[in-house]
C-alpha cells in the first residue's frame, strides 16, 4: 500500500485549523509528520487513523459521562421522591393534628380567642362566638372594645384597651381572673365573663401572640345576687325579730324596710 503525504496546508484544511496551529502541533509531536528540508509532510493514513482514534475516545468518554449523568439523575430523582414522600407524610400528619386540635377547640365550653404578635385576632372558637354574640371581626385592637361591647364591671365604663386581657398578654403579661361585662346589639342583656390570658412563647423565647380563655359567669352572678338578697332579708328579719315579737304580743301591725307583718285579733 502506497503512502500518501499531505502538506501543512492540506492538513490545516482537513482539520480546519490555522497553518500556525498545525505547525505547532507537528513541532510538539502531537501530529504525525516529518520535516523534509524546510517543508513538512504528513502521512494521510496516520492522521486519519489518529483522528478516528481520538473521535472514538471522545465518543467513549461522552458515553461514559452520559452514563454517569444518567446515574446522577436517577439518584437525585430517588432522593427527591423520598423527600417528597416524607413531606407528604409530614403534611398529612400536620393536617390531621390541626383537625384534631380544631375539634378540641370547637368542643371546649369556654371561649377561646387567639391573636398574633401584630394584634390580629386570628381565632374565636364557637363557644366564644356564642358568649360574645358574634364571630371574629377583622379590626384593630383599639377597636375591640367598641366592636364587641366590652365594659368594666360597673356595666357602664367601656374597658380601656390597655386593660384588655388579650392585649396585656400580647405585651408579655399573664392575666388571671379578670372580670368584664359584654353588652352589644347581639347581647343586649349584660353578660358577665371571667378572662384569663397568657402570651404565646416559641421555643426560642420569642412572643408570637397571645391566647385568652373566658367563661360566662352570668348565671353564677345572678345566683350570688339572689343569695345576697335573701341573706340580706334574713339579716333584716333577725335584726327586727325582737320588735316583731313585741308587736305580736301587743297585737299591732309591724312594718320596717322589706319586713311587713300584720297581726289580727283572731291570730
Amino acid at each position: 500500500m502506497s503512502v500518501v503525504f499531505m502538506t501543512i496546508e492540506e492538513v490545516a484544511g482537513m482539520l480546519r485549523l490555522s497553518r500556525d496551529t498545525v505547525y505547532r502541533l507537528a513541532a510538539n509531536g502531537e501530529l504525525p509528520g516529518k520535516k523534509v528540508g524546510r517543508a513538512w509532510r504528513f502521512p494521510k493514513q496516520e492522521i486519519e487513523a489518529r483522528l478516528a482514534g481520538e473521535m472514538c475516545n471522545k465518543q467513549d468518554e461522552f458515553h461514559h459521562q452520559l452514563k454517569r449523568l444518567e446515574g446522577t439523575i436517577r439518584e437525585r430523582t430517588n432522593e427527591l421522591t423520598r423527600a417528597n414522600e416524607a413531606l407528604r407524610r409530614e403534611a398529612s400528619a400536620r393536617a390531621e393534628a390541626e383537625r384534631y386540635l380544631q375539634a378540641i377547640l370547637d368542643s371546649v365550653a369556654d371561649g377561646i380567642a387567639v391573636a398574633n404578635e401584630h394584634g390580629d385576632l386570628l381565632f374565636l372558637n364557637p363557644a366564644g362566638e356564642q358568649i360574645v354574640g358574634m364571630g371574629r371581626v377583622d379590626t384593630t385592637p383599639d377597636q375591640w372594645t367598641a366592636t364587641y361591647g366590652l365594659f368594666l364591671t360597673d356595666g357602664v365604663t367601656p374597658c380601656p384597651s390597655e386593660k384588655l386581657p388579650l392585649l396585656r398578654a400580647l405585651a408579655g403579661e399573664r392575666v388571671d381572673a379578670f372580670e368584664m361585662i359584654i353588652r352589644n346589639d347581639a347581647r343586649p342583656e349584660p353578660v358577665w365573663i371571667v378572662v384569663r390570658a397568657a402570651p404565646i412563647i416559641d421555643k426560642d423565647g420569642n412572643r408570637k401572640g397571645a391566647v385568652a380563655v373566658f367563661h360566662d359567669t352570668t348565671e353564677r352572678r345572678r345566683s350570688e345576687e339572689a343569695r345576697d338578697m335573701s341573706e340580706d332579708r334574713l339579716r333584716k328579719l333577725v335584726d327586727v325579730l325582737p320588735q316583731i315579737v313585741h308587736a305580736f304580743e301587743q297585737g299591732e301591725n309591724f312594718a320596717a324596710g322589706d319586713v311587713h307583718v300584720s297581726f289580727s285579733e283572731s291570730s
